[in-house]
């Protein structure tokens, strides 16, 4: 067979070498196309897996901490709690004490009640004279305030009558003037007569 009839025979078969290249071509780009999808779903899994990890590493420290720090607060607590227990020994042996004083202070207070009732009495009684002398002192107050009024009433009073006879003054001056102008007319008129 000769090469021309092969090159004949491959052409009608429905595929040339050149479209079956397109087609091996396209089906490797299609292959490419799905492996980078699927890689990229992959890397986002491992991305998401990896922050996951990361988050929970953190976690665990800040359990690791909370932990640490609790029990150091416990250790804290444990030595107050011995401080307080201690603390509440000393205070029962002082509320004793302060109890026998407080019987003793009971009894004085009690004297100095009845003293007290005593002085309340005298104090009530010098109030009621201090009252007494407050209202005639507020009495005086208010008569010296009367007495303000009257002599500011009489000052007014005063520098009206100065003011009238200053008045009087300049009238009597002017009249004295039309006087002697009269005096003067008449003795003028006189003279012609």
């Amino acid at each position: 067979m000769s090469t021309s009839s092969r090159r004949d025979r491959v052409r009608h078969s429905g595929f040339s070498g050149v479209e079956l290249l397109i087609a091996l071509a396209i089906a490797m780009c299609c292959l490419v196309v799905w492996q980078w999808i699927r890689e990229v779903a992959v890397h986002e899994k491992n991305g998401s897996l990896v922050r996951t990890i990361e988050f929970l590493g953190s976690m665990t420290n800040d359990y690791a901490r909370t932990l640490e720090s609790l029990r150091s607060d416990s250790s804290r607590v444990d030595e107050i709690r011995t401080g307080l227990e201690l603390q509440i020994r000393t205070n029962r042996a002082e509320v004793r004490r302060l109890e026998k004083e407080l019987n003793t202070v009971t009894l004085l207070a009690n004297r100095s009640s009845r003293d007290a009732q005593a002085y309340k009495q005298s104090l009530d009684t010098a109030n009621q004279a201090i009252k007494e002398q407050n209202a005639a002192v507020a009495k005086q107050n208010e008569n010296l305030e009367q007495l303000k009024k009257i002599a500011s009433d009489r000052n007014d009073l005063g520098k009206k009558y100065n003011t009238l006879h200053v008045e009087y003054e300049t009238l009597l001056k002017e009249r004295n003037g039309f006087v002697e102008q009269l005096n003067k007319l008449t003795q003028v008129a006189s003279e012609k007569k």
